[in-house]
């Protein structure tokens, strides 16, 4: 496989894992929030296949633009699974944080997070350095 075919190839499994994993995070995030307002007496609405369905789309749309951008561009030097593990948690957060604006504040809140973890993961891209003389080879 060539050059070119093997980078278009990393490039359809980031953005497919992106898509996933956006989509997981919206869903999670809205799932939490409702869950929250339910528990608080405060829930205005009720957790719908449809709430869902928006969420995870909206969710994979971005994830599949973002993920692969941020991989390529910001963080070609961290562990591809503490990349995802953690923007997704980031995107995750920002969601809920930037719930109380409604709809779009969550979009909003979910980017900041995930371009927060990023900005993080790129100044820190390794949690602890392995000395190579304990390494298996």
């Amino acid at each position: 496989m060539s050059r070119v075919g093997r980078i278009l190839l990393v490039t359809a499994g980031l953005s497919a894992a992106g898509a996933v994993l956006g989509a997981l995070a919206s869903v999670g995030a809205l799932t939490a929030v409702i869950g929250v307002m339910a528990v608080t007496g405060k829930a205005e609405f009720a957790l719908s296949a449809e709430a869902l369905s928006v969420a995870g789309s909206v969710g994979a749309v971005i994830g599949t633009v973002l993920g692969p951008l941020t991989a390529w561009l910001a963080l070609r030097r961290v562990a591809l699974g503490r990349a995802m593990l953690t923007t997704t948690a980031a995107t995750m957060v920002g969601a809920i944080v930037g719930t109380p604006v409604p709809f779009v504040g969550s979009i909003f809140g979910a980017v900041g997070g995930f371009l927060v973890a990023t900005f993080w993961l790129r100044r820190h891209p390794s949690a602890k350095r392995v000395p190579s003389s304990s390494r298996v080879a």
